[in-house]
């Protein structure tokens, strides 16, 4: 199964760290990781992109999302199945919501 994981705060992090250990045990495969470069609206906020570069994987895996539009087509591009969104701060539009198969 292909995740994409959309997040920007420590949950977030936490979240994508147990992934990649499933991913490590072939349970799934990391194909997109969306985030933000900051926020000042969450007191926790975590850039997953340090999370990314912790597992060894490559910096092209993340998405600063600017956009929904853009973040739909990012994980089209990925072929992602699923998303999971664990502390994001806005509502995910159809688009982005209809962009994986299995949601």
């Amino acid at each position: 199964m292909k995740v994409c994981l959309i997040g920007c705060v420590e949950f977030s992090a936490s979240a994508l760290r147990t992934i990649f250990s499933l991913e490590q045990e072939g349970v799934c495969s990391v194909v997109g990781v969306i985030t933000k470069a900051s926020s000042g609206f969450n007191a926790d906020f975590a850039d997953l992109s340090e999370v990314v570069e912790e597992a060894g994987r490559p910096s092209g895996l993340v998405h600063y999302c600017e956009n929904q539009a853009k973040a739909a087509d990012f994980i089209s591009s990925g072929n992602a199945d699923i998303v999971f969104c664990f502390g994001w701060s806005s509502l995910l539009g159809p688009a982005l919501l209809a962009s994986a198969p299995r949601g």
